[in-house]
């Protein structure tokens, strides 16, 4: 079985980002564990990080997908063949998004 296992999201405002996610995650029992190199922060919570806010890799100001990255947890081996990106791009098409879209991203 597969689990989300950690999100990073971009900010412009990194420092309003930290206090906000501070407060919020804090409640929730997620906690600061590192500063992240692009001026922002990681989370987590029992040793393992699971959301970050930062600045974007590229550089730019960061907008809707820029600064965003999901990653996921697998219970085997076997679960994260199953996903490689081949697969995934098949997949993917049989639910109608279009490969070019895919490829072009990377």
């Amino acid at each position: 079985m597969a689990v989300l296992g950690y999100c990073t999201v971009g900010s412009n405002r990194l420092e309003e980002a930290k206090t906000f996610n501070d407060a919020l995650l804090g409640s929730a029992g997620i906690f600061p564990m590192f500063e992240h190199p692009s001026g922002g922060r990681v989370y987590g919570q029992g040793g393992h990080h699971c959301f970050v806010v930062l600045g974007a890799y590229n550089g730019k100001p960061t907008a809707v997908g820029n600064g965003s990255m999901f990653g996921f947890r697998f219970d085997t081996r076997a679960h994260r063949r199953v996903t490689s990106p081949a697969r995934l791009i098949d997949r993917l098409e049989s639910h109608r998004i279009d490969r070019r879209l895919l490829l072009a991203r990377q």
